[in-house]
């Protein structure tokens, strides 16, 4: 009799759901998935977006719970598989093909699970083929690709409705959440996980796990966590590269026709000298597409995001 492989998923974000998901129903492998935040449809539309904060408080909010972004984010999807900034590691692991099928998947799955159709969005080609030449005769990389947009109002029931099908699917999934996994240490061949009970923003009840296999899905926020773990020091590592911009918001009337042209294209500065640091000079995105329900500060007329 085969002996089942125990994995721990830490973090339960878009990645970490599309794990539990793949795996969800095999026979070979069992995942204790630990979340520190409430499961997907106990958690509400995001105090800010509602207008009654205006930033995060501290600690940690009730909302996102201690991890932040992933789906508690705008639900935004880019469709085409590029080598822009943010996919190129992986764009030159596994190669435009395969990650377009993942990229494929992943647009399949959330329109399938959300509560409302949103169109595809599609940079006018004219005017790509116009601007394409002149950013790069200024020695800017230049991407574009076709994206969707579900909204922050959006991305909790989606997020939801992915988790109940996993876990109609797999027996095999199980969901631990208000878990928090505060280190994980190799023993021998193993992994020593442990983790504690999230209750009112304390970590209570510590316990200990031994898993053949970990897979971390901790986002931006835990990033620090898992660079001060043990083992991750003995880890080969690719040095990554920096992207700097600024965020600007501005009236839609005054971008309209940018917005209705462009939509997703960005454009990169690639400074060598300065080991292959990324200046991200453009970008943007069409009003109230990210935040349906903007704060009421901004409020009082459609805003366009864009990064320079």
């Amino acid at each position: 009799m085969q002996t089942k492989k125990r994995v721990a998923l830490v973090g339960s974000g878009v990645s970490g759901t599309f794990f539990a998901q793949g795996v969800a129903g095999a026979a070979n492998i069992e995942v204790d998935v630990f979340e520190p935040g409430p499961p997907f449809n106990k958690r509400k539309l995001c105090p800010i977006a509602r207008g009654e904060l205006t930033q995060c408080p501290e600690p940690i909010c009730g909302y996102c719970g201690p991890s932040k972004g992933g789906f508690e984010n705008d639900a935004k999807l880019n469709l085409d598989a590029t080598p822009s900034h943010g996919n190129h590691s992986l764009y030159e692991l596994i190669g435009k093909s395969e990650f377009q099928s993942y990229l494929d998947v992943v647009y399949e799955t959330f329109r399938s699970h959300a509560p409302v159709e949103r169109p595809i969005f599609s940079p006018d080609q004219t005017v790509l083929d116009w601007i394409k030449p002149r950013a790069e005769a200024a020695g800017m990389l230049y991407q574009s690709q076709r994206f969707t947009a579900y909204g922050t109002d959006n991305a909790m029931k989606i997020a939801a409705a992915i988790q109940e099908s996993i876990s109609e699917a797999g027996p095999n999934i199980n969901f631990r959440w208000k878990h928090q996994v505060q280190s994980v240490a190799r023993l021998g061949s193993q992994f020593l996980v442990t983790h504690s009970e999230v209750r009112n923003k304390t970590l209570v009840n510590p316990k200990m796990g031994v898993y053949d296999i970990v897979v971390f899905s901790v986002g931006r926020g835990g990033s620090r966590w898992l660079a001060k773990q043990e083992f991750y020091r003995d880890l080969a590592k690719k040095p990554g590269i920096a992207d700097i911009g600024v965020r600007l918001e501005t009236r839609a009337s005054v971008t309209r026709e940018l917005d209705r042209r462009t939509y997703e294209a960005k454009f990169y500065k690639v400074i060598k000298d300065l080991n292959d640091l990324v200046v991200r000079n453009f970008c943007n995105c069409p009003p109230r597409l990210g935040h349906p329900r903007a704060p009421r500060r901004l409020r009082p007329r459609e805003r366009s995001h864009h990064g320079g």
